[in-house]
């Protein structure tokens, strides 16, 4: 049960950091990205990477947590 409760939290965390890092986009710096494609990586953009993975990886334990012990496997 407690993965079930760590992927709510780490995805509610994961909202949040996106909120903070896509507010300090510059005009400038979206401009680049549309025609580059290419973006720097700053370290709020590599928090929010990870948080992201934890998200996802949480995610996966607490679908197998239910299916292994809710009784459907």
């Amino acid at each position: 049960m407690i993965f079930v409760k760590l992927a709510v939290v780490a995805w509610i965390l994961f909202f949040i950091v996106r909120f903070f890092v896509a507010s300090k986009i510059s005009n400038i710096e979206r401009l680049s990205i549309a025609l580059n494609g290419e973006m720097k990586m700053t370290p709020g953009r590599v928090i929010l990477f990870l948080i992201f993975l934890a998200a996802i990886g949480l995610t996966v334990a607490s679908i197998i947590w239910f299916l292994f012990f809710s009784g459907i496997i």
